[in-house]
Order: structure tokens, then sequence, then C-alpha cells
């Protein structure tokens, strides 16, 4: 079957004329087909690792290039066969009617875009403060998606910047409802939450994704987070994030610390007249060998420290001001691999050193 389509396709690709037929024969050369062919099967492998299932429907396509091939190294059956018709171009424009008769994906595809595009510029908005814009933007995101999560999470913090927080959490009630298992309306409800004194449901909203999302949940709201900084911070007790990033989720047996990675910062509230701020570290290496940390502020101003095997107290001194102010402590370490020192570990986290609490004084 796949020969005898070529065989027919061969001839009708020459009924065009000048510009259209140059531009025939560019889209009709197969290796277009095997190209796009050989990327999609790349990227579905190597990047989004899908399921061989899913590459099925396009087989058929392959059919086509493979009459093509066989036209090309057997040419003599083609005299046994029919001589080609223009109307063998119906054959994939049914192919194509069949296909958008389930549904109109050229249409749900320009709709997606949009959508993405107006929660850019939502996105985009909220950075500069603008909540009118980015109110405008995500309700026209949903107007085209009306299941969209990330509308109804867009919506939220554009509320949080006019200090609505009613309207805020009912956004937020509304995109869970919508899709339980997205891990943003969780964090920005718990961060709120937290805000306002409910810390018990506050821990459960932040950690209910920590430990089985992929992606990196720490950063996420420590740029949206809208809770101000503590001047005590007490690290793997569940409401750590948003003052937090470059650490580990604590792992099973880990309770009341985190591990950083060779790079990783907390965010405290420096209150009038302090004068110091002081880590609680250690080393955390099986062997008990001491490790070399460095310490830096928001100035750039940096503090080297050696800490051991036992949990230490460092302390680096502030410069007293009139005003409260927020800071930004950056903590930088060499890292190690689990399985240097247990090769049958499970652990495959790059580890710094262990932090439990970050306190100004």
């Amino acid at each position: 079957g796949s020969y005898w389509l070529v065989r027919c396709w061969q001839p009708t690709s020459a009924t065009p004329e000048g510009f259209w037929r140059s531009l025939w024969r560019i889209f009709a050369d197969p290796r277009w087909l095997l190209g796009t062919w050989a990327a999609y099967v790349l990227l579905t492998t190597l990047i989004f690792h899908v399921e061989l299932r899913y590459r099925l429907p396009l087989y058929p396509v392959l059919l086509a290039y493979s009459g093509m091939v066989g036209a090309a190294q057997w040419p003599i059956p083609s005299r046994m066969l029919p001589r080609s018709q223009p109307v063998a171009l119906l054959m994939p424009i049914l192919a194509l009617a069949i296909t958008l008769w389930h549904a109109p994906y050229p249409w749900l595809g320009w709709q997606l875009a949009a959508k993405h595009w107006l929660l850019r510029q939502a996105e985009q908005a909220l950075e500069r403060g603008d909540s009118r814009t980015a109110i405008a933007a995500a309700q026209q995101a949903l107007y085209r998606d009306q299941q969209s999560v990330l509308a109804r999470v867009a919506l939220a913090r554009a509320a949080l910047l006019d200090g609505d927080q009613p309207t805020a959490l009912r956004w937020l009630d509304e995109a869970i409802a919508v899709l339980p298992s997205h891990p943003y309306p969780h964090l920005l409800r718990g961060d709120l939450l937290r805000q306002q004194g409910d810390l018990i449901t506050a821990r459960a909203e932040l950690t209910a994704f920590a430990t089985t999302s992929r992606e990196d949940l720490a950063t996420w709201l420590w740029e949206r987070s809208v809770t101000p900084p503590p001047t005590v911070l007490n690290l793997g007790d569940g409401l750590d994030l948003g003052f937090i990033r470059g650490m580990h989720q604590p792992a099973a047996n880990e309770h009341g610390w985190r591990w950083t990675g060779g790079w990783a910062q907390v965010r405290l509230t420096v209150p009038t007249g302090a004068e110091t701020i002081a880590l609680t570290v250690r080393s955390g290496r099986p062997d008990g060998k001491p490790v070399r940390m460095w310490i830096t502020f928001t100035n750039g101003a940096q503090y080297p420290f050696v800490v051991g095997a036992d949990w230490q107290t460092v302390t680096i001194p502030l410069v007293s001001r009139d005003q409260p102010r927020t800071v930004v402590v950056s903590i930088t370490s060499p890292t190690f691999w689990p399985r240097t020192y247990d090769p049958a570990s499970p652990d495959g986290r790059r580890l710094g050193v262990q932090v439990r609490q970050v306190v100004v004084r």
C-alpha cells in the first residue's frame, strides 16, 4: 500500500508551476519527514521519557516513507502498477480530516499558546508590582482555559499585591479544587496562613509536596513569599520554605536541620539594634572530618569558618542600624556524595554542611 501511494505521489507532485512548484518539491522531499520523525523520537525518549505507545500514532506516517524507499530501490515493479491519479492526494486529506474530527487540535494549540503568553504577561506585571495589568492578563488566560491553575495562582498573587487576603485565599482554594496535585496553590496558601498565624495548617500545606515534587519549590516560594522573614529561623521545622534556597529537603531520618548544597541562602529580618547573626552548623561528614565553609552577607563581606562533626555556633557581626531591614546570608562549602563513603547508599544528593538554626541577635 505504501509503495502504491508513493508511486501515485511522485507524478502528482510535478503538476504545480513556478514558485509553488519549487515550494512543493522542497516539502515533498522525504527527508523532511525522516528528520521530523528523528527529532520527535529524540525529544520523547531523551527529554520526556515517554513510553513507546505514545509514538505509535505516528508509525502510519512512516509507511509512506517506507514506500518511498521501496520505490527508489525497486523501480522495476512500478511498471506493474496502475498509472497514478491526482485523486491520490485525497488520501492524506482524508486522514487529516479524520484526525481533526476527533478534536480541533490547531485551535486547541493556538488557545494553549495564547494562554501561556498571557500568563507570561501576568508574571511580568506581578514582578513590576502592577496588579491591575496582572489581573487583566490572568483573567484572559482563565477565559481561554477554565481549568488553568496557573491563572488562578496569578490572580491570587495579584490580590495579595493589593492586600486583599480573603480574595487571594478564595482563588487559591479554587485552584486546589481544580487540581489538588498542583504544588503552587498549596505553597502560597501555606505562606499566607503562616503570615496569619495558623502554623499547623501552614506547615501541612508547605510540606505536602516538598518531598515528592522534583521542582525546586523552595526557590519558587523564595521569589513569591509574602510572609516577612523571621529573626529566628529553625531549619527543617516545616515552616522554613520561602526563607531558604539551595538546601535539600530533609530525608526521612533527618529532623530539625537541613543539608545545604554547595551554595545556599537564608533570608532574615534584622531588627533595630541587632548586632550579630549566629548559625548553628556542623560538617555532617561520615568520617567526622572538619570542613571549611564561607558565610557571605548581602553587602559582599565574606567570613570563613571551619566546622567539625559536632554542632557549633558561628557568629558574624552586623552593622547596627536605626531601621529594620532584610538580610540575605549565603553559605558556601565543599560538597560530597554519600556514596563516596557507602557505595550502597541510595542517597544521590550533593551535600554541603548541616544547618540547624540561624538567629539574629
